[in-house]
């Protein structure tokens, strides 16, 4: 093993190889959860033939590195920045993306890691740090959102409708959902103060209770229960090794994450290529307007074909099991969210409000506007309740 992979899989650092020579600029090697899209996005700025070390600027709290090798190279990061500016004072720099979180560092820090990655490589004697930051690229991605994180000092406890939302999201393997209201509930402030020893020790005491009910939530939505509470231990044990608030948090979205994707591993193993691929895609875009012969071209196969083997493998047809996401996607809204029935029934692409009403209160036997005075009366609403078992 090459000493780049031996330093970046020791460090943990995101990252992915390419090999120049290679036109489609797909990862030939990756390290760290995030998706071989946000690499392959952040590819198309690099220069065919890297020659030296490079710097990416997302913005100015994001940056990625890109290393030099024979024929391949690395972009490494992206990286959270943590900026010491007054008006960050007291707040934990987080940065996540729709599907993971990325690692934090300081500015010194990035400028140490430039460096280091340079001796690492066939960088020339003439490495000169400041004209690399001069000359960096900028390449913004849409992928990732830095989030302050205020002090716990002052939180209040969960709220139960968020706890709710996310639990559903695991249960139904809707990954994309998981993040969504994660960050909407660390940047809520409701993370309440459970520890008098600091906030270090209060949030690996919210991420500990949060971890157990969320396992419980993966057990629902199918992981065996033995499993579920090996992967209970594991997450603990781990979390309780960490060393900065800003670890746990990372850590706690990964394994919420993690465990959603488990739950729909379970659901979609046993469909078809192109039953799945479309399942997936409606579960992570259940707004398109896409019609069932896109869908069709999507796969390579006749409109008839497909909408008879979804329905025959998922148990309802393609267009009710969108509406069924949709409604998953209300409930959700109208529990978290201040958005009015108009602008939900708006934002999830129903026709109009008085339409949105009709087939909310047809799927769920409750009219939104009860869902939202009484949250309970869709606790037992589940979207694999109407799918084939």
């Amino acid at each position: 093993m090459d000493s780049m992979t031996l330093f970046l899989e020791a460090t943990g650092f995101p990252a992915a190889r390419f090999n120049a020579n290679d036109l489609t600029r797909c990862p030939t090697q990756q390290i760290g959860h995030l998706s071989s899209k946000l690499y392959q996005d952040i590819c198309q700025i690099v220069p065919k033939k890297v020659i030296k070390v490079m710097l990416i600027e997302h913005s100015p709290r994001m940056y990625s590195i890109v290393v030099p090798g024979t024929p391949d190279f690395w972009i490494v990061g992206p990286f959270g920045i943590n900026l010491s500016d007054q008006s960050f004072a007291g707040h934990y720099l987080i940065a996540l993306s729709q599907n993971r979180a990325t690692i934090n560092i300081s500015y010194d820090r990035l400028k140490y890691l430039v460096t280091l990655l340079g001796n690492l490589t066939d960088t020339p004697d003439n490495f000169d740090l400041k004209q690399i930051f001069d000359s960096r690229l900028k390449c913004p991605i849409n992928d990732f959102e830095i989030l302050a994180v205020k002090s716990f000092e002052h939180g209040t406890h969960v709220s139960y409708d968020f706890e709710r939302a996310i639990s559903l999201a695991i249960e139904t393997g809707s990954v994309r959902e998981v993040p969504k209201y994660l960050t909407s509930l660390i940047r809520s402030g409701r993370i309440g103060k459970l520890s008098d020893e600091g906030d270090l020790r209060s949030i690996k005491n919210w991420g500990i209770i949060g971890i157990s009910v969320f396992i419980r939530s993966a057990i629902r939505g199918g992981v065996d229960p033995d499993q579920g509470y090996s992967l209970n231990d594991q997450y603990v044990r781990k979390l309780d090794q960490l060393t900065s608030t800003e670890a746990v948090i990372h850590y706690i979205f990964n394994c919420v994450i993690e465990l959603a994707e488990t739950v729909n591993h379970l659901y979609v193993s046993d469909l078809s290529h192109p039953v799945r691929q479309i399942y997936e895609t409606i579960l992570n875009d259940p707004i398109s307007l896409k019609t069932i012969s896109d869908y069709a071209a999507s796969v390579q196969l006749s409109l008839r074909y497909l909408a008879s083997l979804f329905n025959k493998e998922v148990g309802v047809s393609i267009i009710n099991f969108r509406t069924l996401v949709r409604i998953q996607h209300a409930i959700q809204m109208l529990t978290t969210t201040d958005q009015s029935i108009t602008e939900i029934a708006t934002n999830l692409n129903f026709s109009d409000q008085p339409y949105f009403t009709r087939v909310f209160s047809k799927i769920v036997a409750h009219s939104p506007g009860e869902v939202r005075r009484h949250p309970n009366l869709a606790n037992n609403w589940h979207l694999q309740n109407f799918l084939k078992a």
